[in-house]
C-alpha cells in the first residue's frame, strides 16, 4: 500500500502493486489495505487467524 508516485516506479520495474492508498497518510493507507482485502483469494484464512489471535 503505497502512493501513487511510488506505485507508477513500482510498476515501471515491473514490481506487482496490490493497491494504491487515495490518500498516502496512515488512514489512507488503511482504506487500501482494507479494499485491497476485501478481494483477495485467502481473506478467509487472514480473518480466521485474526479471531484466532487477537
Amino acid at each position: 500500500m503505497i502512493g501513487a508516485s511510488t506505485a507508477a516506479e513500482a510498476q515501471r520495474c515491473g514490481i506487482p502493486i496490490a493497491a494504491v492508498a487515495a490518500d498516502p497518510t496512515p488512514a489512507g493507507i488503511a482504506d487500501a489495505i482494507a479494499a485491497a482485502m476485501q478481494d483477495h483469494p485467502e481473506r478467509e484464512k487472514l480473518t480466521a487467524r485474526e479471531e484466532e489471535h487477537p
